[in-house]
């Protein structure tokens, strides 16, 4: 662990301007983070003009915010997005880096880093578990209502499969009592046709009857 620095008891007047502006520097540095805590932490804009995102998952990147003393004696804006670094000119001023010597003048202001940064760390961590959840609940419901619009597609050729399905057996009844009503003609004019041999075969026995008694008689007359 670092010791810390003895406090200084007396500034000279050549350097109290720039040990001011120094402590000025530390109060807004410190009001960003409150802000960003107050609200939630930066997203980081492309070149383009919108949110980064995560090659792989897709998810908007959260900008680069110090979670620790360490990252906040060196955050100066620089390891911010183009949006970010103008958002914090135009909303609290320019802010640079600080000496670790600078810092540790100050108990109360080193007291409010250390908070914050942990504070702002844990938020981080917790936004970007939400994100992920989040992702995952909207990967989800979109699954849902894929299976839901497939769903409604397979009942609908079911219905359709179903509706064939009758009009196929009504087709075949239909085929059916045609065939039946085919099959009882055929059967009658079987019957009429069988009937009518009969009658053929019993007429030309009778003939072949009445003809032989008739050819005697001519044998005789001859």
């Amino acid at each position: 662990m670092n010791k810390k620095p003895s406090k200084v008891t007396s500034i000279k007047p050549a350097t109290a301007d720039r040990v001011e502006e120094a402590r000025k520097n530390i109060l807004r540095k410190l009001q960003i983070l409150e802000y960003w805590l107050e609200n939630k932490p930066p997203i980081r804009m492309g070149l383009d003009g919108y949110p980064a995102r995560h090659p792989r998952t897709g998810e908007e990147q959260i900008d680069f915010v110090p979670t620790s003393v360490k990252s906040f004696l060196s955050w100066d804006g620089s390891q911010n997005c183009k949006n970010t670094i103008e958002w914090i000119s135009k909303r609290f001023g320019v802010i640079r880096g600080t000496g670790q010597e600078t810092l540790y003048r100050y108990d109360d202001l080193l007291e409010l880093v250390k908070v914050r940064t942990g504070t702002l760390k844990s938020l981080v961590v917790a936004t970007k578990k939400h994100r992920v959840k989040s992702n995952k609940i909207k990967k989800l419901e979109q699954e849902i209502t894929r299976l839901t619009e497939t769903k409604k597609n397979v009942q609908i050729q079911f219905r359709q499969y179903l509706d064939k399905i009758e009009e196929l057996r009504s087709e075949l009844n239909d085929e059916q009592s045609r065939h039946n009503s085919t099959k009882a003609i055929w059967c009658q004019d079987k019957e009429r046709l069988e009937k009518e041999n009969v009658d053929l075969r019993r007429k030309n026995h009778e003939l072949t009857l009445a003809l032989a008694k008739v050819t005697p008689m001519r044998d005789i007359k001859e």
